[in-house]
Order: C-alpha cells, then sequence, then structure tokens
C-alpha cells in the first residue's frame, strides 16, 4: 500500500496510543498484533494446556484463516491429516500459543474464522456434516456442535462463519447436486441458545461447492455471496427479522467469459463489495451502495494463473483484495474515492494454496496462507508504508 487515501477515524484517535508500540516493532521487528495494540481493547484467550493432543507435530498446512479481536490475532489453520489448530498471538508479543482444536477430520477447504466479542468461533465441513467449535475468552476448552448432517453420500462444500451482534451465521454448499445444482444452506445460532436455525437459501449454487460462499453481516442484513451453475456470481440478502432471501446476479460486462468459482464478500459501512476469480485469470470487484439494487462492476486485473478465491476486507479508507497467483501471493488496494487498482507482490511462495485469508485489523493488514513447504505464514502490512512484515505461525 503506498499510501491509504483519509484514512478511517480510529487511525487518528489511536496514533499517540500506538505510537510507542510502533516505535518498538520498528526497531524488533515484532509482528503486526504489536503494531494494532491500544488500538482497541478486548479479553485474550488463555494460555493453551501442553497436553497429548496439543503436542501432536502439525503435518503440512494446507489452508488457514486469520482474525482479530481487538487485542490478539488469532488464526485457525488445517493440516493435510485433518488436524485443525488454533492459534493465538497477544498485541506486544512475539509468540503464537497453538492450541489442537480436533483431530482426523474429513474437512472440505478452508476452516471458517471469527470473534464475537467474548468467543472465538470456528466452523468447518467435515464429510457430510457441518462443525462448530467455540471457546470463551479467558477458558480452555474448545466445545463442539454439530451444525447440520447431510444424507449418506453427500458432502459440504467449505463453510463460512459471521456474527451478527446476536447470532453466531454460517453458511455452506453440498454436493447433492441435481444435473448441475446443488444447495446453499444457511444456519443462525441466536447467542445464548444451543439450537441451530437452518434455511435453505438457493438451489443452484453448483460451482461454489468446491470453493464455498462468503457470509457477511451490515448491521441490519446477513449478505452471502456464492457462484451458481452458470459461472455467475449471486448475491444473496436477508435483512434482519425477515425470511424471504432476496437474489442479485452480477454478470461482468468487461472482459471474458463467466465461469467464476471463487468469491469473498465485505461491507465497507456504506456498501457491500465483493471480489471473484474466473478459470481465464480475470479478477473482478463489485460494489453496491447502501439503499440501491445496482451493482457498480470494476475489472480489477488479470492474473497469470489464478488459484482459488480472493480475500476482501475494508480497512475503514480502503477496500483491499488478496489474491493467489501462480505461487505468488498478491495484493490488491483501491482508496475510497478513487478508481485505480494497485497492486503489489506480497511473497513468491510458489504454492498452490487454494486462496488466502485476510483481516483489516486496526494498524494493519493482516494475511494467512501456507507456504510451499507447507508452513503457516503470517504477513502483515502497517497501513501508510510499503514493506511487508512475515512471521511464521506454525512450521508444517
Amino acid at each position: 500500500m503506498r499510501k491509504y487515501a483519509r484514512r478511517g477515524a480510529w487511525w487518528v484517535a489511536g496514533v499517540v496510543a500506538v505510537a510507542v508500540v510502533l516505535a518498538a516493532a520498528a526497531l524488533t521487528g515484532r509482528p503486526p498484533a504489536v503494531l494494532a495494540a491500544a488500538a482497541r481493547t478486548g479479553p485474550a484467550p488463555a494460555a493453551p494446556v501442553l497436553t497429548g493432543r496439543a503436542l501432536v507435530t502439525p503435518a503440512p498446512f494446507t489452508h488457514s484463516a486469520v482474525d482479530w479481536t481487538g487485542s490478539t490475532t488469532i488464526v485457525a489453520g488445517l493440516d493435510n491429516a485433518g488436524d485443525l489448530y488454533y492459534w493465538w498471538e497477544p498485541a506486544g508479543s512475539s509468540t503464537f500459543h497453538r492450541e489442537l482444536v480436533a483431530t482426523g477430520l474429513d474437512v472440505s477447504g478452508a476452516p471458517a474464522l471469527g470473534w464475537t466479542g467474548s468467543t472465538v468461533i470456528i466452523a468447518a465441513a467435515n464429510g457430510n456434516q457441518v462443525d462448530y467449535w467455540y471457546q470463551y475468552a479467558g477458558t480452555q476448552p474448545w466445545h463442539e456442535q454439530p451444525v447440520a448432517t447431510a444424507a449418506a453420500g453427500t458432502t459440504w462444500g467449505p463453510a463460512t462463519i459471521g456474527w451478527t451482534g446476536s447470532s453466531v451465521i454460517i453458511a455452506a454448499v453440498d454436493n447433492n447436486t441435481n444435473g448441475n445444482e446443488a444447495d446453499l444452506y444457511y444456519w443462525y445460532e441466536p447467542a445464548g441458545t444451543a439450537t441451530w436455525n437452518q434455511q435453505l437459501v438457493s438451489t443452484s449454487a453448483r460451482d461454489s461447492w468446491a470453493y464455498g460462499p462468503s457470509i457477511g453481516w451490515t448491521g441490519s442484513t446477513v449478505i452471502i455471496s456464492v457462484t451458481d451453475y452458470y459461472g455467475w456470481v449471486d448475491y444473496w440478502y436477508q435483512d434482519a427479522g425477515t425470511q424471504p432471501w432476496h437474489e442479485q446476479q452480477l454478470i461482468p460486462l468487461t472482459y471474458g467469459a463467466p465461469s467464476f468459482y471463487g468469491t469473498s464478500i465485505a461491507w465497507t459501512g456504506s456498501s457491500v463489495v465483493i471480489a471473484a476469480t474466473n478459470f481465464f485469470g480475470g479478477l473482478y470487484y463489485w460494489y453496491e451502495p447502501a439503499g440501491t439494487t445496482t451493482w457498480h462492476e470494476q475489472y480489477v486485473g488479470q492474473d497469470a494463473a489464478p488459484v482459488g478465491y480472493p480475500a476482501i476486507a475494508w480497512t475503514g479508507s480502503s477496500v483491499v483484495i488478496a489474491t493467489m497467483n501462480a505461487g505468488s501471493l498478491d495484493f490488491w488496494w483501491q482508496a475510497a474515492g478513487t478508481t485505480p487498482w494497485h497492486e503489489e507482490q506480497v511473497a513468491a511462495l510458489g504454492t498452490s494454496s487454494p486462496g488466502p485469508s485476510m483481516i483489516a485489523a486496526p494498524a494493519a493488514v493482516l494475511i494467512t496462507v501456507p507456504d510451499a513447504n507447507g508452513n503457516l505464514d503470517l504477513w502483515w502490512q502497517l497501513y501508510g508504508t510499503t514493506p511487508w512484515g512475515e512471521q511464521e505461525v506454525a512450521a508444517g
């Protein structure tokens, strides 16, 4: 990021509070949790219990997810033995603490990671079941719930997770095909309950099965992006307290054929934003301002050999997108109110990872992705600076 235009209010308010921490980080090379310290505060998870389960040696990592609690960087990772791990690194530290969440999973795609303000939440497709794990801040055990179980012979694609302020929300696509079709499901569990409520959103999500949908929350509406059996990107939304799901189809106007396969969705505070890649190497971006029904399209750029799905986030002043391109981790950003997209190479990883995970913390963008050796890496960049910092979360 060469320079972000119009920094958010959090930056102005937090710059004095983080100045000392930032100076220390510049001298010590500490990771982004340090750089974001004091921007917000919140409880950190408890230290891991080093039991025999927790000391299992990880196999090479295949997928990851990253999030920010307000005081701690949290990461989930899946290795090729089907073991699900969780790491956390408090602000001011340079050490990730590891916990083993589950072993021997038949997981499709990346785990989904989130934070409710008091609880770490994880969802993953496990064979014919969608599973959910949660851990209260300051406690040790991980609690597990089955969200949904499909009929024999039917499995789930990757799950996505979110938090509305009052409910945990999850979406996933099954592979119970009828012709070219598959089913997109949505579940929600209100805080303080232990019951998952299921809704069938769509029966035309076939192309998204291998990569999964993406879910978000605007403050009043649940939003989902997914690819359908035509290869187009579909947008679904449901206003809080209502039943029907509403659909809009995003058909590109500027380049190539459809055949989209990976999407990511986010909310800027005033617009829904979606990124998607297609099989021809095209990276697209759409935005729809709140209160309108018109999608505005931008062709972001052409990758030589895109792999998997993009990740999209909002920094408070810019939309940012991360992609994998022929073994290269690439980063795109666009300042609010401007039109050019700017591209940077984060690192040449030489990996076929299906996609990165990204979060915009108060002071830095954080990205996780496994490298070519199966190690799980964290990449970070302070807003307004150009170098990308790297930290190994775990060796695989």
